[in-house]
């Protein structure tokens, strides 16, 4: 699989494609086979150009970190609000950011706050994932991580769905991004390529596209 298939794939979705009225998110959308589904994964990955999605980072942190987080973050709760926070304010600040940032001193009250509905949402502070501060860590690099990296995992399914651009852009940036996404995935699967039974990709509202050999039916009967 290589940047030639996937431009290839997008110049056949744009041909069997209806135009809509919105710009179409594009995703690629990869099947496994062979994996167990509690060997779920969770990394982060950097595209060859960027998809316009702003990450939104709440950080959790007491006086250590309140200034970094301050001009960092776009939401900074201290030690005293977390302990203050009521249902419904728990419930929209976990809807509303897409990331979590939790000093390793506040981890236990953290997890008795949000823990649940964080849980829920794939969203607990993760240390292999830099979202937990340990002493003396500049909270920048944490930071830029996020901003700048994109989130892939399969939470316990044997399916990996990844957006990757819009429709507007074009073909030669889209594949590029594709690549990128299957080349880190095939990093993080047990047997490589041997753990993919087919991939496909998608406009928001199209039919999907088969990339590449096997499987093809298979994927449209379950994303069509």
């Amino acid at each position: 699989m290589n940047k030639e298939n996937f431009l290839a794939a997008l110049r056949k979705l744009r041909e069997n494609s209806k135009k809509r009225k919105f710009d179409q998110t594009v995703d690629i959308i990869i099947n496994l086979k062979d994996v167990d589904k509690k060997n779920s994964f969770d990394t982060y990955l950097t595209l060859p150009h960027s998809i316009g999605k702003t990450v939104k980072i709440c950080a959790l942190v007491d006086s250590e970190y309140e200034k970094q987080a301050k001009s960092l973050a776009d939401k900074v709760i201290t030690k005293e609000m977390l302990g203050k926070l009521e249902a419904k304010e728990i419930s929209k600040l976990a809807s509303e950011y897409d990331i979590f940032i939790a000093q390793s001193s506040l981890m236990g009250q953290t997890a008795t706050v949000f823990g649940k509905i964080l849980g829920s949402l794939g969203k607990m502070p993760n240390p292999k994932t830099g979202g937990v501060l340990m002493p003396g860590v500049e909270m920048k690099d944490s930071v830029d991580k996020f901003r700048k990296n994109m989130r892939v995992r399969n939470r316990n399914e044997t399916i990996i769905k990844v957006s990757f651009g819009k429709e507007s852009f074009d073909d030669n940036m889209l594949a590029e991004n594709a690549n990128a996404v299957y080349e880190n995935i095939l990093n993080v699967l047990p047997n490589g390529e041997g753990s993919i039974k087919n991939i496909i990709i998608k406009f928001t509202m199209s039919k999907p596209v088969k990339i590449g050999k096997g499987g093809g039916e298979d994927a449209e009967r379950k994303q069509g």
